[in-house]
């Protein structure tokens, strides 16, 4: 695959799992008295929707191999809830506390995605680096009218 194929698809894999992720964690609430009122799974598969399925194995070997891991693990975890809800016996209130706990180890996961993700595309500290530069710039001979030693340090200590 060729440079701007790669990046497409991994704008695309972002997308897919930002949306995958924030449908599980927005809609919780929803999705689990849909489940616990009416015991129903039908609409499990509008919650776990995605298209990170359909990419062919061939398109992710393109990606760098710390990527394919985090993606692999946030994946499984997906997976794994998606197994359970469809195939739990379990009270509604163990089932809402199971994917409570579920989602947040997927939180890490999807975090560590968003990482290599945004390190593969060349976000990372992008943002940071800009204030860091701006920031320096007022306390070395910028706008500011003082330098960095001229500022206090200030500790809040409790009095005695």
């Amino acid at each position: 695959m060729e440079e701007p194929q790669i990046r497409s698809l991994i704008i695309l894999i972002k997308l897919d799992a930002e949306g995958l992720y924030s449908r599980l964690k927005d809609n919780f609430r929803e999705y689990m008295q849909i489940f616990a009122m009416k015991r129903t799974r039908e609409h499990f598969k509008d919650v776990f929707k995605s298209r990170f399925y359909e990419i062919p194995i061939s398109d992710l070997k393109s990606l760098g191999e710390d990527l394919i891991l985090a993606l692999d693990k946030f994946y499984k975890e997906v997976d794994s809830l998606k197994w359970y809800l469809n195939c739990t016996e379990d009270m509604p209130a163990t089932v809402e506390d199971k994917v409570a706990r579920t989602l947040r180890e997927l939180k890490a996961h999807y975090d560590l995605c968003k990482l290599y993700l945004d390190a593969e595309l060349g976000h990372v500290g992008v943002e940071d680096a800009q204030n860091q530069t701006k920031t320096e710039s007022e306390f070395v001979g910028g706008s500011s009218s003082s330098t960095f030693q001229d500022q206090p340090f200030k500790f809040d200590l409790p009095e005695s």
